[in-house]
C-alpha cells in the first residue's frame, strides 16, 4: 500500500447495529475508508464491482449468501479485493484464497489487524525465509485455524489436547516469525500451497 492511500471496506449486513459497530470501529482507524455499508444482498454486487474495495466485510450469519457464487465474480471483476467472512459455518475446504474467516469472538484489534496485515505490500510469506520447515501437522493447524476453528475445534478434530494445540502454535508462531493468530491467518491464506 502507497503512503496515504487509502483502503476502502465495503460493509454487508442486514443488520444495522452490526453496519454501525463496525464503521465505528473502522473510521477512527488511518488509511481506512468505509466505502459503502449494503444490507440488501442484491446490492453487494453491484457495489463491490464498482467500487472495487480492498476488503468486502460479510455478515453471512443472516444473510446466508451462495459466497461460492459471490467469489467468482469478484476474482473476475476485482480480483485483487480480499473477503472478510463472520459466518455461523466454517469451511475448511474453501478453494478461494482471498477470503478469510472471523468468529463471534474476533475483536476490535484483530479486525484492524487483518486489515492492515492485508494491505500492507509486504507478504507475511516473506517472513519464512530461513524458517525451520513446519510439520504435517502444524501445516494442519494452520489449514484449520484460517478455517476457522477454535483452538478447542482442533484438538477435537486432530484427536489431540487444547495444550497441545496450543504448543503446536508456539512453535508455528516462532518458525514464521509471527506475533499473533490473525497474523497466522494471513499467512496461511496466501501461502494455501506451501502449507498442503
Amino acid at each position: 500500500m502507497k503512503v496515504n492511500e487509502m483502503t476502502k471496506v465495503v460493509l454487508a449486513s442486514s443488520s444495522k447495529l452490526f453496519l454501525e459497530g463496525i464503521r465505528r470501529i473502522l473510521e477512527g482507524e488511518n488509511h481506512i475508508q468505509i466505502a459503502a455499508e449494503v444490507s440488501n444482498p442484491k446490492d453487494i454486487e453491484k457495489y463491490v464491482t464498482e467500487i472495487k474495495p480492498g476488503f468486502l466485510f460479510i455478515d453471512n450469519r443472516i444473510l446466508n449468501l451462495d459466497i461460492e457464487k459471490l467469489l467468482k465474480i469478484m476474482t473476475k471483476k476485482c480480483p485483487d479485493s480480499k473477503v472478510i467472512l463472520l459466518d455461523n459455518q466454517t469451511k475448511e475446504d474453501f478453494k478461494f484464497p482471498n477470503v478469510i474467516h472471523v468468529t463471534k469472538e474476533s475483536n476490535s484489534s484483530e479486525l484492524i489487524n487483518i486489515i492492515k496485515s492485508k494491505s500492507s505490500d509486504k507478504s507475511l510469506s516473506t517472513k519464512t525465509e530461513g524458517t525451520n520447515k513446519l510439520t504435517k501437522m502444524e501445516s494442519r493447524v494452520i489449514e484449520l485455524i484460517v478455517g476457522g476453528f477454535s483452538n478447542k475445534e482442533i484438538a477435537n478434530k486432530l484427536s489431540i489436547s487444547d495444550k497441545t494445540v496450543k504448543a503446536h502454535l508456539t512453535n508455528i508462531f516462532m518458525k514464521l516469525n509471527i506475533e499473533n493468530r490473525y497474523q497466522l491467518i494471513v499467512y496461511g491464506t496466501q501461502n494455501k500451497r506451501r502449507v498442503r
